[in-house]
């Protein structure tokens, strides 16, 4: 019943008019039901005429992100792509990575966003077969990583590690997992990429999700 009432409060007529803190509050219930696994049909009303009143809020710009997000996750790949050309961005990640389905043909007026750029590729087994499996059992989800992270607690925002790279040279036995990792992947990447032999530091994070579960 609840969530019906938040439908009908959110439906486009509702929202002719909204101000932007009404607006902010709707998206963040859509939000709150796609991180839920709620249906794309009942989210989708949520998402309906709040673009321009999300604008004008103080989270503006990141509020116009997450709503992109969300009508992607829906589905809605021409009017996400519309907001994102508006937003400046060239690229997103493939429908597969979103929805789960793969790329379909896009008949946009304004075409297709930008393909990736040729500094970017994708690289089939790239570990070692027990480099990946002590890394899985590393991030598995009852990981001692995730409780000593607090990785659940509200107040745990986003963090990130920056690992050193220091010449091929002067590159020894490697003390620890994500050493190996991160230098077994620079490697490839210098392999194929003549700038990444120029790198000296990488940087790596993990999560653990629900698909879909974004921003709270």
């Amino acid at each position: 019943k609840r969530q019906d009432e938040a439908q009908r409060a959110a439906s486009p007529l509702a929202l002719m008019g909204a101000t932007a803190a009404e607006a902010l509050d709707t998206l963040n219930m859509a939000q709150a039901l796609s991180n839920a696994g709620g249906a794309s049909t009942a989210i989708l009303p949520m998402l309906r005429g709040v673009q321009a009143a999300l604008a004008d809020s103080d989270a503006g710009a990141i509020a116009l992100d997450r709503l992109a997000l969300l009508l992607l996750q829906c589905d809605q790949l021409d009017e996400a792509d519309a907001l994102l050309r508006q937003r400046g961005y060239h690229r997103r990640l493939n429908r597969a990575v979103l929805c789960g389905h793969p790329e379909r043909p896009v008949h946009a007026a304004h075409g297709p966003l930008e393909p990736l750029a040729s500094s970017l590729a994708v690289v089939e087994n790239a570990l070692p077969l027990p480099l990946l499996a002590a890394l899985q059992a590393a991030f598995a989800p009852d990981a001692p990583f995730w409780v000593e992270h607090r990785y659940e607690h509200p107040a745990t925002g986003f963090f990130s590690y920056v690992e050193p790279l220091p010449p091929p040279s002067e590159r020894t036995r490697h003390s620890t997992l994500l050493g190996a990792v991160v230098r077994r992947i620079a490697e490839i990447a210098a392999s194929r990429l003549s700038a990444a032999s120029a790198a000296c530091t990488a940087e790596w994070w993990a999560h653990w999700r629900p698909h879909r579960a974004g921003v709270p």
